[in-house]
């Protein structure tokens, strides 16, 4: 008889990884026009730069996507490990420069937002530090700061209390830095969803000011990884529940990421019952899917 880690293990042997990174967009052919007729959809593209890029998220809706990001030789280059570095894959040929043409046609148009069917819809861009902070963010807020200054990045309003959505929001994820001493955040940080399955007020109020959204690894949230070859059960599918709803109320989006991979229909009906019970992003890497949410 097989343990549930030797079933994993040996799925996990058939599932084909590509490795090969998305193009970097082509600025000259770049136009917001990608999204005119695109609804969007409570979806997180993870690992954008390895499921097709960024354009491919945007035209398929996604309202968040993802960036593995590496500090090296002063630049951040988009990797899963120090060892996939292409130095032509950085932050900005991959995401920041695409995103900063695509504003400034919606501004010069007047849609001022980056999906055109619903221009209100900020796009949560994660940024998953997997260099030491102290070297990452200082770079991070120099990047961003074409973004800031045309008043495109969410930030946090300390006399109002409430966060300012504009078109992009930037999550920090990872090697987390500390952002406690900043009068105006600009960014925001990945709070941890496993802290609302049991919710404290006071806590949620805490993350509230740093976060706009609030993810967990699966198992870890779950206490178990039996959803990996089985529907959650109803214990299980009450904590979810619960999680997000209390993220929902307090203007938290929520997000689990370490699901099923490796069967699709498993998956299919596991990202159904996540969307079922309220969380509102859903994690996945095919982004054609997204018009299912």
């Amino acid at each position: 008889m097989f343990s549930l880690a030797k079933i994993v293990s040996v799925a996990l042997l058939a599932v084909q990884i590509n490795g090969d990174l998305a193009p970097n967009p082509d600025l000259d052919t770049l136009d917001i026009s990608l999204t005119q007729g695109v609804a969007t959809h409570p979806v997180h593209s993870h690992n954008t730069y390895d499921n097709g890029g960024m354009v491919k998220a945007l035209e398929n809706g996604c309202i968040s996507m993802e960036a593995d990001v590496w500090f090296q030789s002063n630049e951040l280059y988009i990797a899963h490990t120090t060892g996939e570095i292409d130095t032509t894959k950085t932050l900005d040929t991959m995401y920041l420069d695409g995103l900063f043409k695509l504003l400034q046609q919606s501004q010069d148009k007047g849609t001022n937002g980056l999906f055109i069917e619903d221009p209100s819809q900020t796009l949560h861009l994660l940024i998953d530090f997997k260099s030491a902070a102290s070297d990452t963010y200082p770079l991070i807020k120099q990047k961003f700061q074409r973004f800031i200054d045309n008043n495109w990045l969410t930030y946090y309003d300390n006399n109002q209390q409430k966060w300012i959505f504009r078109p992009l929001t930037v999550v920090l994820t990872g090697n987390q830095p500390d952002l406690t001493g900043e009068d105006t955040r600009y960014f925001t940080l990945d709070g941890d969803l496993t802290k609302l399955k049991n919710p404290d007020q006071q806590q949620i109020d805490e993350m509230k000011k740093y976060s706009v959204v609030a993810s967990a690894d699966m198992t870890k949230y779950l206490g178990t990884g039996l959803f990996q070859i089985r529907e959650f059960s109803s214990s299980e599918q009450n904590l979810l529940s619960t999680g997000f709803t209390t993220a929902t109320t307090n203007g938290l989006k929520s997000r689990l990421y370490g699901g099923v991979t490796w069967l699709g229909a498993l998956q299919s009906r596991e990202n159904q019952q996540l969307y079922e019970l309220g969380e509102t992003l859903i994690n996945i890497d095919d982004v054609t899917q997204a018009s299912l949410y």
